[in-house]
Parts: C-alpha cells; structure tokens; sequence
C-alpha cells in the first residue's frame, strides 16, 4: 500500500487518471505488467489490458463515478469478468461495506436517491469486485461515517494481504499516516 500526498491543486488526481490512461500526458513511458505505454498508445489498448482488468480505480466524487439514473443492481452489470454475477454474490458483497442487512428493494433503488456515503461504498465496491492487480483511490473516504472507514480500511487491508497493489491519493493524512508505513508515503509536488 502506498500513499500519495500532496497540496489541493498539484495533481494527485491527474496522476493517477494518468496512470489509468484516461487522461493524455506528454513523454508517458509506463510499464503495467508486461505492457509499455507511451503517450502514443491509443485509447483501445488501454481498454483492452488496463481498465478493469489490471486496474481499477475508485474515482473521488461518486456522484460523478456512478449513473445516477442505474439501480445499485445495475452499478454492477457489465463488469469485465462479472458479467454472470449473481444476485447472491452481489448480496454478499454489498454487506462488506454496508451496515444493514442489503434486501431486493435496496437493489432497485435509483443511486440518485442513496446518500452520498451509500453512493461512496458502491463506488468502492464496483472497483474492488473486479480483483485488478492495482487499485488506485482518489479520495476513498469522502462521505463514509466511522464505521464504514473501518470497513474499507480492512478490505484495503484484505486486498493487499492478497498481493494487490494499491495507491491512496488523499487528504485524510491522519488515519493513512497510522495504517501506511513512512516509506511507502509519497510526496508530489510542483517542480
């Protein structure tokens, strides 16, 4: 696990869109498993190796992250690697990070409805079911109560006990400065 961090406004978030592919950079050479990227691979090759597959990333403001219009069912369809989930599978993931017993109505509730810490944990959620090799957070906490950032951090915790890679971009210095070790904090800042 690694941190991160830097001042609002000095990339943390393009950075990692970057290393997604999702926003261009000049003079890119990345190396994701056995592929390199430059600022020259087009957009198809990073859907194909890259998005979901050996990356996920959890975006910052889930309302922007999420189809507001789509049931909590429907976050979830069309997943690479998922497309045969079954609604037990689903159930049982939603009860990780949630704290009430997930029912059929929960399901086919509307995101735009859910609170704004609801629309977080399915942001979560949508990227940690795909079980990339990394995964990149932007922000991870905004919205959760206590209870459900305990829950997060020990999936974290979980996936990387598993061999998963995975970068924190964050302003919550205080609870990622307690669970990542000083070495594997980074900082970024304006050359």
């Amino acid at each position: 696990m690694v941190y991160l961090k830097a001042a609002s406004g000095v990339g943390k978030t393009t950075l990692a869109k970057i290393i997604m592919g999702i926003q261009f950079c000049r003079n890119l050479n990345l190396i994701i498993g056995r592929y390199k990227f430059t600022e020259h691979t087009p957009k198809a090759a990073w859907q194909r190796e890259v998005w979901g597959k050996r990356i996920g990333m959890i975006f910052q403001h889930a309302d922007e992250a999420l189809n507001q219009n789509a049931t909590v069912k429907e976050v979830f369809g069309g997943l690479p690697g998922h497309s045969n989930m079954t609604m037990s599978y689903l159930i049982d993931r939603l009860n990780e990070l949630f704290d009430f017993p997930i029912t059929e109505a929960f399901l086919k509730k509307k995101v735009a409805l859910l609170s704004g810490g609801q629309k977080q944990r399915l942001n979560l959620l949508r990227t940690l079911i795909l079980d990339t090799d990394i995964v990149i957070l932007d922000e991870p906490l905004n919205g959760l109560d206590f209870i459900s950032i305990k829950k997060v951090i020990d999936k974290l915790q979980q996936k990387q006990k598993e061999g998963k890679a995975i970068l924190m971009v964050s302003h919550n210095e205080e609870i990622f400065d307690a669970i990542i070790p000083p070495e594997n904090v980074y900082y970024l800042s304006i050359a």
